[in-house]
């Protein structure tokens, strides 16, 4: 193999038996000797059996590794939304990068494209005016984790030698985190269960107290509703769930028996809930029962925000958070402490209502307040305005969760006897509405809707 200059271009030959086959390289001395010498080591490994296994895969349009990624998720078992969502998104930084081959990936690209993203709604109606607006930096991540995800495919499958998108950081998201939500009241589920149309009834109920989500509730059947067990429950079904997790629900007796007395004839392969509300349709519900859509830190009450609820009153009727994540299905303590607990600003004002009244005078009633002694009505009744603690707010104890391990028999705990299921009446309370002092060392109120502070 040679190089040589025919009519003003630099040309690679090679003789093949009596013929000399003849590839243009360039018409720049410097860029001709850079790929003839690429072309020579390429030939020396081919002969010493060093074949180089990528240079299929860099032969073949990227559409093609991408429909094989898709195929591999779809066999693995993903999600129809998480394979439509992972299609879509590396389909347009395929297009938007001018990517043609696995080679072309580069992290520059990327982050060139990233700069200049910009939000691109699904499903508008045609006619309607959108209005176009940069994309958001966890957007802007889900793409990244994407291009990620599918690059360590094509590593792990032998197509690219090494990972293009591994120098690529992901953009800080203070401030872009996800969507603010805010748990209803006792009192607004009351009013929106007023105004929801009776056939909807149920399924709100079974959001608030089971803390499905919308798809989740939408595959139900009855097969997986436990109606007839000592204790209800529900098994999910792995594929119907967002962790795809076979996980069981617990049913509350009031809900159990509503969902017996819906169920009549249906059969075990038919959904629970024929119909659970759009988006507009729960707008339209919380006109009517008075109630914003968003507050005024931009909350949303959307349908998720029953979750939140259920996530809001358990913490408040004192479950422990242990009990609680295996209600919510958390394996992040973070989720239910934090992003599923509406903590207001009644509750903080309970718990600094309990600190000594420095320079006021009523250390020894702050005292007789930390301990329990003082035998005066709490905030619940009086609103104490000492404290700083509005009417029907928890006043707040630091007896940490002992008191939740407590009865109603005289206040003394029946675990010694039998430690299994006496802590559970104790956790319930003996009236079967649950202990009068939180977890968290709240009072507690009995609701329609349960327990809360």
């Amino acid at each position: 193999m040679w190089m040589e200059y025919r009519k003003g271009k630099y040309v690679a030959a090679e003789r093949i038996g009596e013929k000399i086959r003849r590839k243009v390289l360039s018409s720049d001395k410097t860029v001709a000797a850079v790929k003839f010498g690429a072309m020579v080591r390429r030939q020396e490994r081919k002969d010493a059996d060093m074949v180089d296994p990528y240079e299929v895969h860099r032969k073949r349009p990227i559409e093609e590794h991408v429909k094989d990624w898709i195929d591999y998720l779809t066999e693995k078992g993903a999600s129809d939304s998480y394979i439509r969502i992972c299609e879509g998104r590396i389909t347009r930084l395929v297009e938007e990068c001018g990517w043609k081959h696995l080679s072309d990936i580069k992290a520059d690209d990327f982050e060139g494209w990233r700069v200049t993203a910009k939000f691109v709604p699904v499903g508008f109606i045609e006619g309607k005016k959108v209005t176009e607006k940069a994309l958001s930096a966890r957007g802007k991540n889900h793409y990244f984790e994407c291009l990620r995800t599918f690059c360590r495919w094509c590593v792990k499958r032998g197509r690219m030698a090494e990972n293009p998108a591994r120098t690529i950081e992901r953009l800080p998201e203070v401030g872009t985190g996800r969507r603010a939500r805010r748990a209803y009241t006792p009192e607004e589920l009351e009013r929106l269960l007023k105004v929801v149309p009776q056939e909807y009834r149920l399924v709100y109920l079974a959001a608030v107290f089971t803390g499905l989500r919308r798809a989740e509730l939408e595959a139900l059947e009855w097969g997986d509703v436990k109606l007839n067990a000592p204790l209800p429950f529900i098994q999910l079904r792995a594929e119907t769930t967002k962790a795809r997790r076979s996980d069981t629900v617990a049913i509350r007796a009031d809900l159990a028996e509503a969902l017996r007395n819906a169920r009549g004839d249906a059969q075990d392969a038919d959904n629970v809930f024929p119909r659970v509300p759009t988006i507009a349709q729960h707008k339209r519900w919380l006109g009517k029962a008075e109630i914003d859509w968003t507050d005024r830190k931009g909350r949303r009450a959307d349908f998720h925000s029953l979750r939140t609820s259920l996530g809001t009153m358990l913490n408040r009727a004192g479950v422990p958070v242990g009990v609680a994540m295996k209600v919510m299905r958390h394996t992040d303590v973070k989720l239910t402490t934090n992003v599923y607990n509406d903590q207001n600003l009644a509750d903080m004002s309970a718990a600094v209502g309990l600190l000594p009244g420095i320079g006021t005078g009523q250390t020894d009633r702050a005292e007789m307040l930390r301990t329990g002694t003082d035998d005066l009505p709490g905030p619940m009744e009086t609103g104490d305005q000492n404290l700083g603690v509005a009417p029907g707010v928890a006043r707040p104890t630091f007896q940490g969760q002992k008191p939740a391990l407590k009865g109603a028999n005289d206040g003394k705990s029946e675990m010694a006897e039998r430690p299994r299921y006496k802590a559970v009446k104790a956790l319930i309370g003996a009236d079967g509405q649950g202990p009068d002092f939180t977890a968290m060392g709240g009072t507690r109120t009995h609701t329609p809707f349960g327990t809360g502070t």
